[in-house]
């Protein structure tokens, strides 16, 4: 079972939703207990499981995740965390919500993941942070980035069950925070988690997730996750390899799909490299805008996007960002979901090609 869409339109983004999320839902809703039990208890468990991790603490969304983080290893007012310049703007509303300020760094082209040589240059006395995405489900360079001395946050809002150097996605750093927002890898319409090996750091975030018989505290907001959401997204966890397949299959099948646009010099098609997952297929027009092909292709029913939203208007941008200056500018993500039809991606790839 899938969300209903307008006939002839393909979404960019679709959640695979079954009748096991459906049973799920039914099964808490009849014990009576839909805020925060059993089900987030056990989700915790399994995604503990999935990250390769000591503990995980779920929340009621990736930002709040990025938020208490970011707040347990000691960001606040006046320090600066490193943050990729080409990346969802939530990053950037955690490390504001604590009074910090996000410094931009720059990305690699082609992996489009935070740069190590430009986060090393932003890095000052008051850097107290690093915030590394996974972006479209592709490693970070964390090795690279743990030279710089500072705590690693790993941001696994574009997917989990990839590897780095052999490790789980949301292993390599002092902590890491997945999403599970309706567009996400694994989606349950809102919810988040914090995972770590650090027991001290998630007790923090434990108290600070539920503001009832505290003092009060800014910090400590209505963070907690409903079982409502938690048991949709075991059911998503359960399923989690299968996806990870179907994805990879679509992913693979638009490379063979477009590989004479890209001999033509049209377009990039995104590296398969060793342990990435597929969250979004993003290629690099080198001829084109990616928005203006975007709204072509939207006119046609066909719901490519920019998947990242253009922040650059609305900050201080430095001219030393090339890399995520060209993504803004050139990345089109295509559709992609474990139930994508081959009619549909063939559609998809005519599409793109017609309007190139």
């Amino acid at each position: 079972m899938t969300s209903a869409v307008a006939a002839g339109v393909i979404p960019h983004s679709r959640p695979f939703l079954g009748t096991e999320e459906v049973e799920a839902v039914s099964r808490v809703i009849e014990s009576r207990h839909i805020a925060q039990g059993s089900e987030v208890e056990n989700l915790e468990k399994e995604w503990a499981a999935a990250t390769g991790t000591h503990a995980a603490v779920c929340v009621g969304s990736g930002l709040a995740g990025l938020r208490l983080a970011l707040h347990s290893v000691g960001v606040n007012a006046g320090r600066e965390v490193i943050v990729p310049a080409y990346s969802c703007i939530a990053v950037l509303n955690a490390v504001l919500a604590l009074g910090a300020n996000p410094v931009l760094a720059d990305i690699e082209r082609d992996r489009w993941t935070l740069d190590a040589a430009s986060a090393a240059q932003q890095r000052t006395s008051r850097s107290a942070a690093i915030i590394a995405v996974h972006l479209f489900g592709m490693p970070a360079a964390i090795d690279a980035l743990r030279d710089l001395g500072l705590p690693i946050i790993e941001d696994c809002a574009h997917g989990i069950g990839g590897r780095i150097d052999g490790r789980p996605f949301g292993s390599a750093g002092v902590a890491s925070v997945g999403s599970f927002y309706a567009t996400k890898f694994i989606a349950g319409g809102e919810g988040g988690a914090v995972a770590s090996n650090d027991e001290a750091l998630l007790a923090r975030i434990r108290a600070a997730r539920n503001p009832s018989d505290q003092a009060p505290n800014g910090l400590h907001l209505n963070d907690k996750m409903t079982d409502i959401e938690a048991a949709i997204v075991r059911v998503q966890v359960g399923r989690l390899g299968w996806m990870r397949k179907e994805r990879e299959r679509r992913a693979r099948r638009y490379s063979e799909l477009l590989a004479d646009v890209a001999k033509r010099g049209l377009l990039v098609l995104p590296d398969d490299i060793d342990g990435r997952v597929w969250y979004r297929y993003a290629v690099r027009l080198t001829s084109h805008l990616a928005m203006d092909i975007a709204q072509k292709m939207q006119s046609a029913g066909v719901f490519a996007d920019t998947p990242v939203w253009d922040l650059r208007p609305v900050v201080t941008w430095s001219k030393q960002l090339r890399e995520s200056n060209h993504a803004f500018d050139r990345i089109l993500s295509l559709p992609l979901y474990p139930d994508l039809s081959d009619d549909d991606q063939d559609r998809v790839a005519d599409t793109l090609r017609r309007f190139l």
